[in-house]
């Protein structure tokens, strides 16, 4: 079962998403720094946590299939608020540090969609792992190694 997120908040911070379950399998609506040419938020799954406990790894979901055919693909039919099947990208981590994120939540719960499954999650993590793309030292930062 993946680490809840919520481990990493403090008390204060705890009270003010009180009902609001966010785990390492969380699915937001966030602007990704990285994707300078997008001004719009996308989803992106939470991931992992590095190895420092300071930055949060995401991966992104795009209706396009990467080039490197390295992703995972999440139906319409299993998160309705997607609007067409969609990919996670797998060669791509994405890192915020965890006050961005905490901060990101507190001020708008209402972009968090829901969680992918603990099925989902591993096979994500497999497929970044396998990754040719992600460096030996971002895997390693992620435990992913």
């Amino acid at each position: 079962m993946a680490q809840l997120l919520s481990d990493f908040f403090t008390a204060d911070i705890k009270e003010k998403l009180t009902g609001i379950d966010i785990s390492l399998k969380g699915i937001l609506l966030i602007k990704i720094p990285e994707y300078t040419d997008i001004s719009y938020e996308i989803f992106a799954i939470l991931i992992a946590i590095s190895d420092c406990k300071e930055f949060i790894g995401m991966v992104s979901i795009n209706t396009n299939k990467p080039k490197s055919n390295n992703h995972y693909t999440l139906t319409k039919k299993e998160y309705s608020f997607l609007k067409y099947d969609s990919h996670v990208g797998c060669d791509f981590i994405s890192e915020q540090p965890i006050e961005v994120i905490r901060n990101f939540l507190l001020n708008n719960p209402q972009n968090i969609k829901g969680e992918i499954t603990d099925f989902q999650h591993i096979q994500i993590l497999q497929k970044l792992k396998d990754s040719k793309l992600i460096t030996k030292k971002l895997k390693k930062k992620y435990c992913l190694i």
